[in-house]
């Protein structure tokens, strides 16, 4: 088990455009920082003009559904589903947080995970 976590840990590769990662088929966990979106210190404000929605940031990803905790209560997204989904937004609010996303995905694939 150590030796694949270390297989993904150097699949993540970071860029200027934000991280690249693979995710297998089923249920995966990721964190994300505010940071990593933007490719930028947490000093840093970010740009919120720009497209921080779920299908701009995981235009690569083909997923089912999408949640994560914000600290008081559960966060979620179901593509098409505005019903089920309580966010559409990864949040930008400047923060020493790092969220654990918990994402079903219907396929294997590396992703790229920014904004365009």
């Amino acid at each position: 088990m150590s030796n694949e976590i270390n297989d993904l840990k150097e699949k993540a590769l970071n860029n200027t455009d934000g991280w690249d990662i693979y995710l297998t088929k089923g249920w995966n966990t990721f964190k994300l920082p505010w940071f990593v979106l933007t490719g930028t210190a947490q000093v840093n404000a970010i740009d919120v003009s720009d497209d921080y929605s779920v299908d701009n940031v995981l235009r690569d990803a083909d997923f089912s559904y999408l949640a994560y905790y914000d600290g008081s209560e559960w966060q979620t997204y179901v593509p098409g589903d505005q019903d089920a989904s309580t966010f559409s937004k990864f949040p930008t609010n400047s923060t020493d947080k790092d969220f654990d996303f918990f994402i079903y995905m219907n396929g294997g694939k590396r992703i790229s995970i920014g904004i365009e």
